[in-house]
Order: C-alpha cells, then sequence, then structure tokens
C-alpha cells in the first residue's frame, strides 16, 4: 500500500481533533497532524 496525504481544514479544532481521534482509532490513519491557525489568500472567480 503507498502512503497518501490528505490535507484538509475545519472550521475549528474540536472537530479536527474529534475526526483525528477517529481515524486514529479505526487504524485509517497511522498519523494526523492538526495544525494551528492560518490565513490564506487567494483568487476566486476573478476576485480577490
Amino acid at each position: 500500500m503507498e502512503p497518501i496525504l490528505i490535507i484538509t481544514n475545519f472550521p475549528d479544532k474540536k472537530g479536527a481533533l474529534t475526526l483525528a481521534q477517529k481515524l486514529i482509532d479505526e487504524h485509517l490513519a497511522a498519523c494526523v497532524n492538526v495544525l494551528g491557525e492560518c490565513t490564506s489568500i487567494y483568487r476566486w472567480q476573478g476576485k480577490n
């Protein structure tokens, strides 16, 4: 089996931690990193 990397975000840390624990408990992930707040700068449908 090849390793895969999935990056996602959540509206709050509690939700991220809940999913992280479930993935570990169900042996669906060997490691889950919950990172801190980030700021995104992007263009969407031609607008900043």
